[in-house]
């Protein structure tokens, strides 16, 4: 019974060092502390348990007999009850946070839009606030069917649009309407001119009536398809020219770049600043910055309050990282320059042809100082037509068509 008392009762195991550390035990059994148990480890050195109330008593007497106390463990019901509080308190701390995590998944904390390309982000972000579906939002309220009529209202630019709501972030995807191709009155006279000077290769005239034929010299704004066309009753009548015509045309585009350039060489000195994100308020962990945006790279990195798939909150940390240099003039690499220039020329020359036939291409190339040159000389197949509204009225006679050219 006495055994189980001491298991239960608050203790302390101390180790007690000095020249004379019995005195300790004369000065305790002075002052009616009883020692519950005492074993000697070393001529010098003793180890007590004592009630775990007398602890503090226990090391002023040993100050007093020039003794060191140092204190190993705690037991008993007292200090079994302290551990179990902590560890109480602990679990009461996260099962509040899981709480707390369970309840934010009810709102929305991230929204995601797919699927837009002409119709920015931030106006179909704003329709969607207007709506009622923004950072914040408690997402059982509102259904898409219901979004989706007041959005597509409001931009009428599209088509259709839903959310899917996974933990607390709102993807929502959209589809952008088709818009209505340009209706072409076939009534109404348009005539086909060159856009470019070449030599005709091939005439396709399916409305309207060829001006020019294989083999001929063009120049740019010369009649290629005319649409005055001759009627039964001998009179001649504007229609809408249809047809391709096929031209080989000729190009020499030149493209130059400075043979010295700028190259960065970094110092090494780096400095971070640290800002926390909630919501859409920002809050900077420094002052005023000196720092020059012309002297350094800015490389931001967020570090997000969230688990993929499980939970999001408008939490973040922001760091803002500096990476200083220093800008020095080097001579460029020559053959990479005039790669460079070269694919740019070839793309140029695909973007004036849209899409004709690249039959012949060369370049060359020059260095006059601080200058490199490249000159590109290509012959290409095109269609050069376009199709312009005509002046002809449409029904008009033949010889007041003449006297209007002459």
């Amino acid at each position: 019974m006495y055994g189980f008392f001491n298991r239960i009762r608050s203790r302390a195991c101390v180790t007690v060092s000095g020249a004379m550390p019995e005195a300790l035990l004369n000065a305790c059994a002075a002052a009616g502390i009883e020692i519950i148990s005492a074993v000697p480890v070393d001529p010098v050195t003793l180890r007590l348990t004592v009630p775990y109330r007398r602890l503090r008593q226990v090391q002023s007497l040993a100050q007093k007999c020039m003794c060191t106390l140092s204190e190993e463990t705690n037991a008993g019901a007292a200090a079994m009850g302290r551990k179990l509080w902590h560890r109480l308190v602990a679990f009461v701390l996260a099962l509040c946070a899981l709480g707390l995590l369970f309840v934010s998944r009810a709102y929305i904390w991230e929204i995601e839009v797919t699927g837009n390309e002409t119709v920015s982000t931030g106006e179909i972000l704003d329709a969607l606030e207007q709506c009622g579906v923004g950072l914040g939002s408690f997402w059982p309220n509102f259904t898409s069917d219901s979004i989706r009529s007041r959005v597509l209202a409001q931009i009428p630019e599209l088509s259709w649009l839903t959310v899917n709501v996974r933990g607390s972030r709102a993807e929502v995807i959209v589809r952008e309407r088709i818009p209505k191709p340009e209706m072409i009155d076939n009534d109404e006279p348009f005539d086909i001119f060159a856009r470019k000077e070449g030599f005709i290769v091939e005439v396709r005239a399916l409305a309207g009536s060829a001006q020019v034929r294989r083999g001929q010299a063009v120049s740019r704004g010369q009649l290629l398809i005319s649409g005055a066309v001759e009627d039964i009753t001998g009179g001649v009548r504007g229609v809408h020219a249809y047809g391709e015509v096929t031209a080989r045309t000729y190009y020499e585009i030149n493209a130059i770049c400075p043979a010295m350039q700028e190259e960065k060489r970094y110092t090494g000195e780096k400095k971070d600043r640290w800002a926390l994100v909630i919501g859409n308020n920002r809050i900077n962990f420094y002052g005023n910055s000196s720092i020059s945006d012309s002297d350094c790279d800015r490389i931001y990195t967020e570090y997000k309050m969230e688990i993929e798939g499980l939970f999001s909150l408008p939490v973040s940390l922001v760091r803002e990282r500096s990476v200083f240099y220093e800008c020095a003039s080097v001579p460029a690499d020559a053959y990479q320059q005039r790669l460079l220039l070269e694919q740019e020329l070839h793309q140029r020359l695909l973007e004036e042809t849209n899409g004709g036939k690249i039959i012949y291409e060369s370049f060359s190339r020059s260095q006059s100082g601080d200058i490199i040159s490249v000159c590109l000389r290509a012959e290409c197949e095109e269609s050069i037509g376009v199709a312009i509204k005509s002046e002809v009225a449409p029904l008009e006679t033949k010889q007041e068509i003449t006297e209007g050219t002459a």
